[in-house]
């Protein structure tokens, strides 16, 4: 195979590569979510204006569906904002002089409990609503510079004209927050002069929100139009429209600092000499209270080298203190893999994004652009890098023991950098291509936990004691410089990290749910499993409300998700707060559990962002079915045992799950039952509760190579009600979908293994017998004797066998089936071989297989 060159590719395979992208972000996401009918809940689909100047009140209108009700505006609990109702939609919003500027989540309560997010933003400057008619220059609004404008592109084709003085040498920077405020508005800003000379335009910077930055080249009056680059528009089209000379920061080098230790950090952005460099902040211009962290303004100056953007400079000192909870970062979910903190500069609208690290950081040095010049580090460490130029390669060498194991992962377009990187290990030569690490497309299109992204990670073991040069690069540069390119590569040990997520199985209600009283409702647990995490993890709940329940849950070993399952008691009064859940696993390390939402349900190209909370809420409303699942053993005459209070079960058996319905309806329909939460390699089994029974069972299973361990299932029913239950006096029926208690159980080393013959026979007609050959042999140290059944849950119906038992050295042996002359025809659901292993004659272990028998005339 021709080993790849180093080289960065030209534009038509720049291009190809692009179009290969398209192809695979097409593909993943042509699949809608399955929308079905369910009890109303609340959608928020939008909050005029979205945001606020600190210290102000300001008069909020929201809009959306199944608003009935309407009571009260929900934020994000630390930003300390609050709102009182005005009017049938609108709220009297407070915003306290001391909350941190940037983005809070707003949520509606309603009759039919919470909705998901919207953002709400604050600021720190003067903030305005747009005033229509302003379509044209001469009917403009004017404005000031250093405010906010909060309108809407309303409707098709409508342009906002706006016009502000300035005077020669200002730095104004314009910039449209809309697709980061959940706006789906493209917007496109153009700039002009008083002659109508266009000076500036841009149709994306931040993601698809446009950003203008000008140096004013005389006195006078200056015009800006914005609108939809495909020039629709609607009420959903809203935007904030920023025009300040006020400290913005772009970002921050090294992009992480170590937790614990104090450092010095050079911020990049615009007009940051603004802000008196040599005054420590104080609290009410935080330079980061946000997150357990001080910082002091060291030196600041102009950027001298030829970017792309000509950056000022400011050098900081952060020292991180004890972390806490932080919540004015956007993030998507794949940026949760590196811890942040916020950062305040004073007199900046918004913060940035610090990561944080518990090893050292080694910034790069400005030399070690060729293999000769390989900057020598030890691991573990972080690497903090810049590839300004376009053709940029950055060499580290690093001494590796044979046999040592090295995680690398690079962080690039996670932390908001113009780049894809590629990162090759060579031998010492630096000619020899040991692993090579290109984009990242382990999540792309998978259904696990949503972090797409390509920046490259692998795991290597060195073959030889030695150095080894690591080089990193940036596939997408160009001939021009551009200080944004920043990155970091972490190389560790082998250490297990993992993250955790919280999403609700409804688009509408993914970062949150609702629950009426007497009903089950699930949340999604998904994990992603990091530097060699392949063990069992622990979700847990803090602070339940009063009437609200949810037992521990574990995700399995290798697994990426399970239900967490909350109860609402038929004596919980209305709630609306907070859930808050945090994820363990087994070397003690914890996670707070993050909620994610879908920002616009129903788009073929999703978008997820992660929420501050997860949002509870339940309601006066009696949810007419209860499911209560139970661990029945079938055909099991010992005792079961326990571990830490979850019993155990066996690699190869079977396990047996009796579900009862409680309805509360008159005329009620047949429940279908299956389960939620199965390890991969268990096969999902579907059954039916008629509408007469109160009682179903589901059997499942368990692979003799299911790894061992803890975890926990349940089981989803899907039935139908009378609308009438859920809005008095409406006709007709509505789908609705309810779910058991959790059924947590630990798997053990297989002592057994069941194996029917493959060419048993599957068929059996009345009257008629068979003769089935088996093999039931003993596993990993167990000599006892086993003895086999047939069984079925609820009772063998129609066939009736002898069992046999299996004794020392005897593997195989034959179970003769008689089918009854008024056998039920068909298959009997979950018939199986039990097998039950006995020690000093007392039955302890179990093993099993499903028999695929149908009954015939």
């Amino acid at each position: 195979m021709q080993r790849r060159p180093y080289h960065i590719p030209n534009d038509a395979t720049a291009a190809l590569r692009a179009r290969m992208l398209m192809t695979v972000v097409v593909w993943v996401f042509l699949t809608p979510f399955v929308v079905r009918a369910e009890w109303p809940a609340p959608v928020l689909n939008s909050v005029f204006p979205p945001g606020g100047s600190r210290g102000t009140t300001v008069s909020v209108v929201v809009q959306g569906t199944t608003l009935e009700g309407l009571s009260a505006l929900r934020f994000t609990t630390s930003s300390g904002i609050s709102a009182a109702k005005t009017g049938d939609n609108q709220f009297e919003v407070t915003i306290p002089a001391d909350t941190s500027p940037g983005s809070y989540d707003l949520r509606v309560v309603c009759t039919h409990g919470v909705s998901a997010s919207r953002p709400f933003v604050v600021s720190r400057l003067q903030e305005t609503i747009e005033s229509e008619p302003n379509n044209e220059p001469t009917t403009s609004m004017n404005v000031s510079l250093d405010s906010v404008v909060n309108g809407k592109i309303n409707p098709h084709g409508d342009v906002d004209v706006f016009t502000f003085e300035a005077q020669a040498g200002q730095r104004v920077v314009i910039e449209c927050f809309a697709e980061r405020i959940d706006s789906p508005l493209h917007g496109v800003l153009e700039l002009y002069d008083a002659s109508g000379k266009k000076l500036a335009s841009n149709r994306g910077y931040s993601g698809v929100d446009p950003l203008l930055d000008v140096i004013v080249p005389d006195d006078g009056v200056y015009t800006i139009q914005l609108f939809d680059l495909t020039y629709t528009g609607g009420e959903d089209r809203f935007y904030r429209l920023d025009i300040d000379t006020k400290p913005r920061v772009a970002f921050a080098f090294p992009p992480v600092v170590q937790r614990g230790e104090s450092a010095q950090v050079t911020l990049f952005g615009r007009n940051l000499n603004m802000a008196d460099p040599t005054t420590v902040a104080t609290n009410d211009d935080v330079v980061a209270l946000e997150n357990g962290t001080v910082a002091t303004p060291v030196a600041s100056s102009s950027s001298s080298e030829k970017h792309q953007i000509d950056f000022d400079q400011v050098t900081v000192e952060i020292e991180t203190l004890e972390s806490r909870r932080f919540d004015t970062i956007r993030q998507s979910p794949a940026q949760l893999a590196g811890e942040v903190l916020a950062y305040h500069y004073p007199g900046a609208q918004e913060p940035i994004a610090v990561g944080l690290t518990d090893i050292p950081v080694v910034v790069e040095t400005t030399e070690n652009h060729s293999p000769a010049l390989a900057q020598v580090v030890s691991f573990p460490c972080e690497i903090a890098g810049r590839l300004t130029q376009g053709s940029e390669q950055d060499w580290y060498g690093i001494d590796m023991e044979r046999g040592e194991v090295l995680w690398i992962e690079a962080l690039g377009e996670r932390i908001g950098s113009p780049v894809d990187l590629d990162v090759v290990l060579l031998d010492a030569s630096g000619t020899k291509e040991i692993l090579h690490l290109g984009d990242e497309t382990d999540h792309q299109g998978k259904p696990g936990f949503p972090a797409n992204h390509l920046d490259p990670a692998g795991r290597w073991v060195a073959p030889d004691t030695g150095r080894y040069l690591i080089i990193v690069r940036n596939l997408i540069g160009d001939s021009r410089d551009d200080a944004r390119r920043i990155y970091r590569l972490s190389l560790r040990r082998e250490e297990p990290a993992f993250q955790a997520v919280a999403q609700g199985r409804l688009p509408e209600q993914m970062s949150g749910f609702t629950l009426q009283r007497g009903e089950r409702d699930m949340l999604d647990i998904l994990i992603e499993r990091r530097r060699g995490e392949t063990g069992a993890i622990r979700i847990a709940v803090e602070n339940l409300p009063t009437g609200v329940e949810c037992p521990p849950i574990w995700i399995g070993p290798g697994s990426e998700r399970a239900p967490l399952i909350v109860t609402c008691t038929r004596e919980t009064p209305p709630y609306s707060g907070e859930l808050q859940l945090f994820a363990e696993n087994a070397n003690g390390t914890s996670r707070d559990v993050r909620g994610i939402m879908l920002v616009r349900p129903g788009m073929r190209i999703p978008e997820r962002r992660v929420t501050d909370e997860i949002a509870l809420a339940t309601t006066a409303a009696d949810f007419p079915i209860a499911l209560t699942a139970t661990m029945e053993p079938v055909g099991f005459i010992g005792e079961i045992e326990y571990r830490n209070g979850d019993p155990i079960v066996y690699q190869g058996a079977v396990i047996d799950l009796l579900i009862t319905a409680e309805r509360r309806l008159v005329d009620p329909a047949p429940i279908s039952l299956s389960a939620v939460g199965l390890p991969d390699t268990v096969e999902n089994q579907y059954a039916v509760i008629a509408a007469e029974k109160r009682q179903g069972w589901l059997s499942f299973q368990l692979p003799l190579n299911l790894p061992t361990g803890p975890y926990t299932i349940a089981i989803q029913g899907t039935t139908e009600i009378p609308n009438g239950a859920i809005t008095p006096g409406k006709e007709g029926k509505t789908s609705v979908t309810c779910f058991t208690n959790p059924i947590s159980f630990v798997v053990e080393e297989s002592k057994i293994e069941v194996d029917i013959d493959r060419f048993a026979p599957q068929k059996i007609a009345r009257g008629e017998i068979i003769q089935l050959h088996y093999s039931a042999k003993c596993r990993h140290g167990f000599q006892g004797k086993i003895h086999t059944e047939l069984v079925a849950p609820g009772g063998v119906i129609g066939v009736r066998g002898r069992g046999v038992t299996f004794t020392s050295g005897t593997e195989t042996g034959t179970i003769q089936i008689i089918a009854t002359e008024n056998a039920p025809l068909g298959k009997q659901p979950f018939l199986r071989l039990d097998a039950v292993g006995t020690v000093e004659d007392r039955p302890v272990y179990r093993g099993g297989h499903f028999l695929e028998l149908e009954i015939t005339e």
